[in-house]
């Protein structure tokens, strides 16, 4: 495992310090303390000053990374590319098809989710329909139940009527 060699990076250092002192500056200024300009002036000029410095920093290039010596299926010429038969042609042909079936399968999930939206749209219908029947069963069990409270109150008193009747004629 290699370990990078760490630097005291002196400009990035600058950068933090001219930051600081300009929020301190900002914090002086919003509570009206003393020197509140005199602190934005230096932490400005520090900013400015960073900034000048940095524009003339040289940075250095990344480091190129040669992946046929960590992978050397890539190299046309090796002998591991021609014993392994790696080919890009044939995975591509391969990814292609691959993506084809991921593509007809997304278009016949698609065609299922359809299918079940109309069919949920249909149970939604029916299952509204259904409702309708029951409250019309509802009323009418309740005007059901009217008359046949109704006809027992009639057919009480037409008891009571012929009981009264019959004791007459007994009595006579």
């Amino acid at each position: 495992m290699r370990t990078q060699e760490s630097k005291f990076d002196y400009i990035n250092f600058a950068y933090g310090v001219g930051a600081a002192v300009i929020l301190i500056a900002a914090m002086f200024k919003f509570l009206g303390w003393d020197y509140a300009n005199e602190i934005f002036i230096i932490g400005l000029t520090t900013e400015a000053v960073v900034f000048l410095i940095s524009a003339f920093q040289w940075k250095t290039s990344g480091k190129s990374y040669k992946w046929e010596n960590v992978f050397p299926e890539l190299r046309k010429d090796s002998k591991e590319f021609n014993e392994s038969g790696f080919d890009f042609n044939t995975n591509i042909q391969q990814y292609s098809k691959n993506t084809d079936s991921i593509i007809k399968s997304v278009e016949a999930l698609e065609k299922n989710m359809k299918k079940m939206e109309e069919v949920t749209g249909e149970l939604t219908n029916t299952v509204h329909r259904i409702s309708t029947y029951m409250s019309r069963i509802e009323d009418t069990s309740g005007s059901y139940e009217a008359e046949l409270n109704s006809l027992k109150t009639k057919m009480s008193k037409v008891n009571e009527f012929y009981d009264e009747m019959s004791k007459l004629v007994s009595k006579e």
